[in-house]
């Protein structure tokens, strides 16, 4: 895990580019669940949450993160049992001043054309539903509740703010936009210093199911033979691009259904999912995939939110 973690800005952008392969499994489902993993019917509301206006056409999908999580226990995902916020706060820094650091590196080391972005609130949610590269600085009266999270205020009814054009997250250079938080000196230095441990404490706990399933080792072995032959050190870098996408395959021979079997009392659901049902929908495929990587000692954490497709928007003049 230190190998992999060896640069948090690097870390925290591969980990977005996880979450993005998982959600492109299912990219047309626009719902998923806050936290709750079970075998139960998905309910799904046909109602307007926000409505997004930008200034130039993006050509992929756009994600607006509204929920995440750290922690798994028996089917359901919550924060870390100490918050950002807090984990901020004792470090000696605000956690909107995290954020603008973490969001803004993304930001502001993108070589990519930046957008401008307009979200009209129609729910009740109290996210403001941020994209990834969204310029947090930008905003006025947000709350920094996690690190994935931005609360707005209670009567908040729209956000403005630039971001990353043209679904940038997703085209692979990830890596190059972190570089300058990498090389920060002085307080941000020390911040990203602080974050790499807060990652390591948070992004790995795996549960000991993960380690039976024949997925697990199907992936172990693959990945063993494909880096077979260098050293520890390489083997560790390769494995971030192999790991993601054994998992990924196989996941993609697993069933997409609703119509699941009930569960006993006990019985975890995505440890049913893996061993026994082999079908299930978002929040399985999603919860699995998370729990994966972290056997491999890759951070991952589990996200949900929207999804907003090119073909959504109308063009204005």
């Amino acid at each position: 895990a230190e190998k992999l973690l060896e640069h948090v800005p690097q870390a925290k952008a591969y980990e977005a580019q996880l979450e993005v392969k998982i959600k492109n499994l299912f990219a047309d489902n626009h719902f998923v669940s806050k936290g709750g993993v079970h075998n139960r019917r998905p309910h799904y509301k046909d109602a307007v949450v926000m409505t997004v206006t930008v200034d130039k056409m993006p050509e992929g999908n756009l994600y607006f993160k509204e929920f995440g999580a750290s922690s798994y226990d028996q089917g359901t995902w919550r924060p870390a049992s100490k918050s950002f916020e807090k984990a901020c706060e004792e470090n000696g820094i605000s956690a909107e001043q995290a954020l603008e650091w973490l969001m803004g590196s993304l930001y502001e080391g993108s070589a990519d054309s930046k957008a401008s972005f307009q979200l009209q609130y129609h729910g009740n949610t109290n996210a403001m539903l941020i994209p990834y590269g969204a310029n947090v600085s930008d905003l006025t009266g947000f709350k920094g509740k996690e690190d994935y999270y931005v609360k707005k205020g209670l009567f908040q009814g729209k956000s403005q703010f630039s971001g990353i054009g043209n679904n940038a997250f997703q085209s692979g250079d990830l890596w190059a936009m972190w570089n300058d938080a990498g090389t920060a000196v002085g307080e941000r230095r020390d911040f990203f210093d602080w974050y790499e441990e807060y990652v390591k404490e948070t992004c790995l706990e795996t549960p000991d199911f993960i380690y039976g399933t024949e997925i697990y080792w199907d992936v172990m072995q693959s990945a063993d033979y494909m880096s077979w032959g260098t050293s520890e050190r390489q083997k560790a870098q390769e494995w971030q691009t192999i790991v993601p996408f054994l998992i990924s395959r196989h996941l993609r021979e697993y069933f997409y259904s609703w119509n699941l079997d009930d569960l006993t009392n006990g019985e975890d659901p995505v440890e049913y999912f893996l061993k026994r049902s082999y079908k299930g929908y978002c929040v399985h495929f999603a919860s699995a995939g998370v729990l994966l990587l972290r056997a491999f000692d890759i951070p991952a954490r589990y996200a949900s939110g929207y999804v907003v497709t090119p073909y959504m928007f109308e063009e204005t003049e």
